[in-house]
């Protein structure tokens, strides 16, 4: 039996750009805009867990390590500022004595000039002038011994830190093309002129200023047990409680 429906009435044929799928940039990213942060996010977390694996704390330097690069004149520059620094923190201990005689001046001619008044103000002008004579020569010996520290620790710390610098130098000069690429922008003269600077303080006046402080600490306590032992361990009694505040409030 013939089909006598007229020709409009059959069913058209799909579109076929109705029937395929977008896959287009706009469709795979575009839809879900939220996502793009997220794979983003994703994607510094996984870079800082690579960096921080990569990091590596480095170990603990000996005092004795930091000197590696010294010669013989720096050894020596190194000796004399640590007797330099000995000698300069002995030396305020010392003034102290000396400063003790002036005070025990001026009690002894309170009490001498109630008796003979010319006697004792020639007996003031003696001893304030011998008093006197030794201030002046403790502050020279103090100026002096302070620039000859400063002097041998600087020049030594610099010239350890020019050969070090000399040596970074050369080993990176030694190094393949591919192994700059590795390292980051800007890290290299960061290391050359930060570091070494780092190391230099750690080796100049400051590890002479060590000593001077050990050695004008021996030097009080030498003074305070000869002047009055009684009384310094009844000081001595307080100090533990002063190292404990002190390590309690980290000074």
């Amino acid at each position: 039996m013939a089909d006598n429906r007229p020709m409009s009435a059959a069913p058209m044929a799909p579109d076929i750009q109705d029937v395929t799928p977008r896959l287009s940039f706009d469709n795979q990213f575009l839809e879900k805009p939220d996502d793009l942060p997220e794979k983003l996010g994703d994607l510094d977390e996984l870079t800082e867990d690579t960096d921080s694996e990569k990091t590596v704390d480095p170990k603990p330097v000996s005092i004795f390590r930091l000197f590696q690069f010294a010669t013989k004149l720096d050894i020596v520059l190194s000796l004399a500022g640590t007797v330099f620094s000995c000698a300069a923190g002995a030396v305020a201990p010392v003034m102290i004595i000396v400063l003790s005689g002036m005070i025990s001046v001026v009690l002894e001619y309170d009490v001498q000039k109630a008796d003979d008044l010319d006697a004792a103000n020639a007996y003031l002008d003696e001893r304030s002038r011998h008093y006197c004579l030794l201030f002046l020569i403790l502050g020279l010996v103090s100026w002096a011994v302070s620039f000859a520290l400063n002097a041998c620790w600087a020049i030594a710390a610099e010239n350890q830190g020019l050969r070090i610098r000399k040596l970074y130098y050369t080993s990176i000069m030694r190094q393949d093309i591919g192994w700059f690429d590795t390292v980051k922008p800007g890290e290299l003269t960061t290391r050359i002129t930060k570091d070494v600077n780092l190391i230099q303080d750690g080796v100049g006046e400051k590890f002479g200023f060590v000593f001077m402080n050990i050695a004008g600490f021996l030097t009080a306590f030498i003074i305070a047990f000869v002047k009055g032992w009684k009384l310094t361990f009844i000081c001595l009694c307080v100090v533990p409680f002063i190292i404990a505040a002190g390590g309690y409030l980290d000074v």
